[in-house]
């Protein structure tokens, strides 16, 4: 389980790529690096993700395709209030991140976009904001899922 000093444990993070559970739970991540453990994280089957902030450095351009690609191996997942945003934060050197941890930045809420998870069986959501439709069609593309709490439930 990742906590808010977690921006700095994502290289020990791939030592573990045989994880088949991970946990983020009220932390800030570098939204590109985290992108891209979860590519590598090809056996993971539970991801429980809540109050995580994702986020951009002022040089990365944040644009409308941003969203987070899963493992096909993922059978139960939690998305819990995951949001992204700009900030220094990924940029700085651990004693920085301390001085920095109060700091205020923009954040929105990161969709769940739609996509092809042949063996989610478990679906937990809840975001800020959300579209209907999106979350429509990301259902309809999970066909093996037997249990969903989402915003209408």
């Amino acid at each position: 389980m990742l906590s808010s000093a977690s921006i700095h444990c994502k290289s020990l993070l791939l030592h573990f790529q045989g994880l088949s559970k991970l946990t983020l739970n009220t932390c800030e991540i570098p939204f590109f690096k985290f992108s891209d453990l979860l590519k590598k994280l090809e056996i993971l089957e539970e991801l429980d993700t809540i109050n995580v902030g994702l986020l951009l450095s002022p040089t990365e351009v944040p644009n409308s395709s941003l969203y987070l690609q899963f493992p096909r191996s993922l059978t139960k997942l939690k998305y819990k209030y995951i949001k992204f945003g700009v900030s220094g934060f990924p940029e700085t050197r651990p004693l920085e991140f301390v001085r920095y941890i109060k700091a205020v930045y923009c954040v929105q809420s990161l969709s769940l976009l739609p996509q092809h998870l042949p063996n989610l069986k478990s679906l937990v959501f809840s975001n800020r904001d959300w579209d209907v439709r999106e979350f429509e069609k990301f259902l309809n593309m999970c066909p093996a899922l037997e249990y969903v709490n989402g915003p209408n439930n």
